[in-house]
């Protein structure tokens, strides 16, 4: 049978006693404290918000559960855009972090 040995596959920390501690206790926090269904559920909220977005702005919704995207229409201004998020944001007490491309 073919086995890799440790650091062999071109990891520094893969199939350490220690890496696969830390991944299986992080497996065991994710299952006990049901994140994905948690994020499934406030990802669904969160597009559904997302949704109420005016069409000519937010051109596209991209994501899954609560990583999401939104994809802006080039003819608006960003600093118009930001101004807006930034309000609404602060009547809905959330927090914005940008990526531009």
């Amino acid at each position: 049978m073919l086995c890799l040995e440790t650091g062999s596959h071109g990891s520094t920390f893969g199939g350490s006693p220690l890496g696969n501690r830390v991944a299986l206790e992080a497996v065991k926090i994710l299952e006990e404290e049901n994140l994905a269904e948690n994020a499934k559920r406030l990802g669904n909220i969160l597009k559904k918000e997302l949704d109420k977005l005016p069409k000519n702005i937010v051109t596209e919704f991209r994501g899954r559960g609560l990583l999401a995207g939104l994809v802006i229409n080039k003819g608006i201004k960003r600093k118009e855009l930001f101004i807006s998020l930034i309000i609404g944001c602060k009547i809905k007490r959330c927090k914005i972090k940008t990526h531009t491309t």
